[in-house]
């Protein structure tokens, strides 16, 4: 058996060597660069088992590749950096049996899995089941960790054994929702049966209560909206599921919620969750010690163990509960604009009154003119409101080109989010832990949430005045907030971006309208950049407005369900991602919609489009968020 050693560092590559070549008739090989890792094993003219540490991971990756070409029974194991040497040997040694006979490769022990099965590297055992044991592994092809679940050894005979467990795959494939973590693809290796899923961050709630550690009520709340969503989620969708105790549900390092997928085959239960006072318990076990405010969280965890007509039983009840509270939490710390600007307002009146008291007529005459001209620009700089939410009703839609599809109902919002609106989410930032509303995968390069130029855009805002020489309010769309923005500001608000299919259907209505009004691309009802011009006072000619206009100043952009601003304005992100055109292993958001820059007409079912990355921010690109129906 030849085994290659490949670590850039020399004691462990060395001691390690030395170690498995006491008593041992294998041939070890010791690699310290990536171009010895790949020569050694050719001039051997074989390998059996590769041992890597983690800087050969990504720089390794093409190398490991061409050996497994090269060498078909190779096995592969990822060393862990940070460990000690008899650590190493103790986490090596299960992987070095006698070789099989006929020269099969090494044996796999019952309990034990093989250093690879097909594309993916085993690291370490995570926990095992009655049925099932659960690795955490890395995909090598893309370089990505995931959860790898397989059917025990022993049960890998009983055909009754294989049939259920496939069932279950396929039940827990059949989950998409974005809390929930997703099932990657199932597989047969060598008689291995297996799957593997994404890998949930973070500790579960017990592991989090054994931890001693406390969480704010804001997110535990949110923790519980996720939960709640994710449920009925499945419930609507007809999923049945394990039940949902503690140890299922995951807070990660900066307390973003995530759900195991424990989705089963058969029908789901829709009476009271049974589980529902063992989450509330563990819950006040996680919230701050005395002292701390936590009346919301406490009157929801009292209705989630209580019994009567006010308690929360249900999945739906749960989230709708939980937001209530965040709302009254965000309504806590959230400023009062538009009654700060009417004060302002009163004063501009009395002073213009002043002025035309003791001007005579022709300081009058000038006064009526100002004070006209003035009330125009006061009246755009009101914050007007925008956020009604329209109910999506459930049922088919026609998806791109005829594709029919179906959808629970949903609520999403009617026009765009506001620049008045991303201000209060900007403003709600400083009450908590900066990074509360954050992506769990957002880079640390990205430090906050406000978009580029936000002083002078929001100054010229509030002023009713005009940025880069283009009018703009308050009302008028956010602009130049990338993906992490628009997805912080939803979980802000406790919603969160529309699936590109949630879109179109918003936008597209039930018959699949080419524009969000009918088929007839009208250029009068939509800001569009059919009369778009770069110049300051150009264009606009036929839709009024250049660059952006206020979210309701097109009443006749305006789908069928009652949704506006589909059609024009700024285009919008969604919440679906896909792999990049030229480098399937990175995933990229999709933003729909036509807006004021695109020159050319823009049929709603040919508007995908793929950002450059999850920091692309545009003046051209907005959003709007959705949720539940029992959401607000």
């Amino acid at each position: 058996m030849v085994i290659l050693i490949a670590s850039d560092q020399s004691k462990i590559r060395r001691g390690l060597a030395d170690r498995l070549r006491e008593g041992s008739p294998h041939r070890i090989l010791a690699a310290a660069t990536v171009a010895e890792m790949e020569a050694m094993p050719e001039a051997e003219g074989a390998l059996d088992l590769l041992l890597f540490s983690p800087v050969f991971s990504v720089a390794g990756k093409e190398a490991r590749t061409r050996l497994r070409t090269r060498f078909p029974g190779v096995q592969t194991l990822a060393l862990e950096d940070g460990l000690s040497l008899d650590q190493i040997l103790a986490l090596v040694q299960p992987w070095l049996p006698e070789a099989a006979p006929g020269g099969g490769g090494p044996v796999v022990e019952a309990g034990k899995a093989p250093a690879s099965l097909g594309d993916y590297d085993i690291k370490a055992l995570l926990r095992e089941t009655e049925r099932t044991l659960i690795y955490k592994a890395v995909q090598h092809s893309v370089q990505r960790e995931v959860g790898l679940e397989r059917l025990r050894p022993e049960l890998a005979a009983d055909p009754e054994a294989v049939r259920d467990f496939r069932r279950m795959v396929r039940a827990r494939a059949l989950v998409s929702h974005p809390a929930i973590a997703a099932v990657y693809e199932a597989q047969e290796v060598n008689d291995v049966i297996f799957y593997t899923r994404e890998l949930v961050r973070g500790n579960n709630l017990v592991e989090w209560a054994a931890s001693g550690n406390h969480f704010p009520q804001a997110t535990l709340l949110q923790m519980l909206l996720t939960v709640g969503d994710a449920f009925e989620w499945m419930l609507e969708h007809g999923i049945a599921h394990d039940p949902v105790v503690p140890a299922a549900v995951y807070l990660g390092p900066n307390g973003t919620a995530r759900v195991a997928n424990i989705a089963q085959p058969g029908e789901p239960a829709a009476g009271p969750v049974e589980t529902m006072p063992d989450l509330a318990n563990i819950c006040l076990r996680l919230a701050e010690q005395r002292g701390a405010p936590v009346r919301e969280l406490s009157h929801l965890l009292g209705l989630m163990k209580t019994r009567g007509p006010h308690a929360v039983t249900t999945w739906k009840q749960l989230a709708r509960g939980a937001r209530t509270g965040l709302q009254r939490l965000t309504e806590a710390h959230s400023p009062l604009l538009p009654e700060s600007r009417d004060q302002a307002l009163a004063k501009k009146r009395l002073l213009v009154r002043q002025v035309s008291l003791v001007g005579g007529l022709l300081l009058l005459g000038a006064g009526v003119w100002l004070g006209l001209n003035w009330w125009r620009q006061s009246s755009r700089a009101r914050v007007r409101d925008v956020s009604h939410v329209i109910t999506i009703p459930a049922g088919e839609f026609i998806f791109r080109d005829g594709q029919v599809r179906r959808l629970p109902e949903f609520n999403v919002d009617r026009y765009e989010v506001t620049l008045a609106e991303y201000n209060a989410f900007l403003e709600a930032l400083p009450h908590g832990p900066a990074n509360r509303f954050d992506h769990p995968d957002q880079p640390p390069a990205k430090k906050d949430h406000q978009p580029k130029d936000w002083a002078e855009v929001s100054a010229a805002a509030r002023a009713a005045g005009a940025w880069k020489g283009h009018p703009i309010t308050l009302n008028a769309p956010v602009f130049n907030v990338d993906w992490w923005d628009a997805w912080a500001y939803a979980k802000w608000k406790g919603r969160r971006l529309p699936s590109e299919e949630e879109w179109e259907k918003a936008a597209r209505g039930p018959k699949g309208n080419l524009w969000p009004w009918g088929n007839d691309p009208d250029p009068k009802r939509a800001n569009t950049g059919v009369d778009y011009m770069e110049k300051p006072n150009a264009g606009g000619k036929t839709d009024g407005h250049v660059w952006w206009s206020d979210v309701d100043a097109m009443p006749l952009d305006i789908s069928a369900y009652g949704v506006s601003g589909m059609g024009g304005n700024v285009s919008e992100w969604t919440g679906t991602l896909v792999p990049d055109p030229d480098l399937p292993d990175v995933q990229v958001p999709v933003f729909r919609g036509a807006d004021f820059h695109q020159t050319q007409p823009v049929p709603l079912k040919a508007s995908p489009w793929l950002a450059k990355s999850a920091l692309y921010a545009q003046p051209f690109l907005g959003f709007r968020t959705v949720s539940l129906p029992s959401s607000p």
